[in-house]
C-alpha cells in the first residue's frame, strides 16, 4: 500500500472537502478518519490496502492521542505544582526586580497562574515569580 503525503491530502479529498487545520498542524481523529477514507477511496481495486497496515495506522493514531492527552495532563499538573509552591509566599514581604522602577518591595497579597507561569500580587499589580529577588 502506498502512503500519500499530507501535502497532497487536500487535492485527493475532492472539491469542497478540506481537512481541519490546527495552529500547530496537530491532527485529530477527524483528520485521521478523513485520510483513511481517502486512502480507501483511492486505492486500486487490483491492489487493495493491506489490513495490517491499516491496523498499524490506527494504533499509531491512538498512541498520538494518548501522548497528547498525557502532555495536557502533565502541563496541568505542573501548573498546580507551581501554584502550590507559590502559595507559600502569601503574606510574606517580597522584593521584585522590575524592568522600569528597579527594586520594589511589598507584601504578597495573592498568587495566580498566568499563561502557565506563577505570579505574585503586591498591592494591585501582578509580577512573575521569576522577578523575585528576595522573600522574607
Amino acid at each position: 500500500m502506498s502512503v500519500t503525503s499530507v501535502a497532497s491530502q487536500s487535492t485527493l479529498l475532492g472539491a469542497g472537502t478540506t481537512p481541519t487545520t490546527k495552529a500547530k498542524n496537530d491532527p485529530n481523529n477527524l483528520d485521521f478518519l478523513q485520510f483513511l477514507v481517502m486512502q480507501l477511496k483511492n486505492q486500486s481495486p487490483l491492489n487493495p490496502a493491506n489490513s495490517e497496515n491499516m491496523m498499524q495506522q490506527m494504533a499509531m493514531m491512538q498512541m498520538v492521542q494518548e501522548t497528547r492527552q498525557l502532555r495536557t495532563e502533565l502541563k496541568q499538573w505542573a501548573e498546580v505544582q507551581g501554584l502550590a509552591g507559590t502559595a507559600g509566599l502569601l503574606g510574606k514581604t517580597a522584593t521584585i526586580q522590575t524592568e522600569n522602577a528597579g527594586l520594589l518591595q511589598g507584601r504578597v497579597d495573592g498568587v495566580a497562574m498566568r499563561d502557565g507561569n506563577p505570579t505574585v500580587r503586591i498591592g494591585t499589580q501582578e509580577y512573575p515569580v521569576r522577578l523575585l529577588v528576595d522573600v522574607h
